[in-house]
């Protein structure tokens, strides 16, 4: 939440591919020498070069529309609203992998979703330009959990980050070009604190999934509600409303139910 909270902060200054950009900077690296740990780099060349492209392209747009959201309103707003990624990833799932969704199933996403439409009342985050940037966040998103899934069906794990994370920082370093700003000296620390804070934020989630249950691990990601809105209050002055805290209850509580169940099935 520190990465996000500086990301916000940086939003007021500099463009939306250079702050990517700097968030990003160290994932290469850190993959190449994971790699180089693991597999080798003998190993990492690709065999499904177009799957590694589509899933390079949603990590992209996830990346764009959160950071251009938050620039727009409150963390804990858009915190919410991508909390909805779960829920869409379920219903990929059923129309891009085939898998068999039963009533249940359904029944949890049609649950979720009500939330986010409690979320996206004018009382709650609002129909906006900033709420329909954190929905695409949370699709896209989906839509890069769904290609993963896929991916690591061909392709060994060192393979895939450091395809998705040179893949996106091609990107991001070509667009950043044009729109470059030259940081001042205290603003040189905060690139290097998001920088830094990115990277430890992907290693662990990496290490943290790869030697723990996703069905337990992942609603820890809901804690971050509580701390995108103490930052929010704390930097921002922003105060979420009660129709926020509701929806956000019914989409987490949803998602929960989800993945046990689909643990359960398993």
């Amino acid at each position: 939440m520190v990465h996000d909270v500086i990301v916000k902060l940086l939003t007021a200054g500099y463009s939306v591919p250079q702050i990517l950009f700097f968030g990003r900077v160290l994932a290469v690296p850190l993959s190449l020498y994971l790699s180089a740990r693991t597999t080798g780099f003998a190993a990492l060349r690709a065999n499904w070069i177009g799957l590694h492209l589509l899933r390079a392209i949603a990590s992209a747009v996830d990346l764009v529309c959160f950071v251009s959201a938050i620039a727009l309103t409150s963390l804990a707003n858009v915190t919410t609203i991508t909390f909805s990624s779960p829920l869409i990833m379920a219903v990929l799932s059923a129309v891009m992998l085939n898998e068999t969704v039963g009533w249940r199933r359904w029944t949890a996403v049609l649950v979720g979703f009500v939330g986010v439409i409690v979320v996206l009342q004018p009382s709650g985050a609002g129909l906006g330009v900033a709420s329909f940037l954190a929905l695409g966040s949370a699709v896209a998103y989906a839509v890069y959990l769904v290609l993963t899934r896929l991916v690591t069906r061909h392709e060994p794990v060192p393979v895939i980050v450091l395809w998705n994370s040179g893949l996106v920082m091609i990107f991001v370093a070509l667009w950043m070009i044009p729109f470059w700003k030259t940081p001042s000296s205290h603003d040189w620390w905060l690139f290097a604190t998001i920088a830094v804070t990115g990277v430890i934020g992907q290693y662990a989630t990496t290490e943290g999934f790869r030697l723990g249950e996703a069905s337990m691990l992942a609603p820890l990601q809901y804690t971050s509600l509580i701390w995108a809105a103490l930052f929010g209050y704390l930097v921002f002055g922003d105060i979420p409303t009660p129709t926020l805290w509701i929806g956000a209850a019914i989409i987490i509580l949803s998602t929960i139910y989800l993945m046990h169940h689909e643990r359960r099935a398993r």
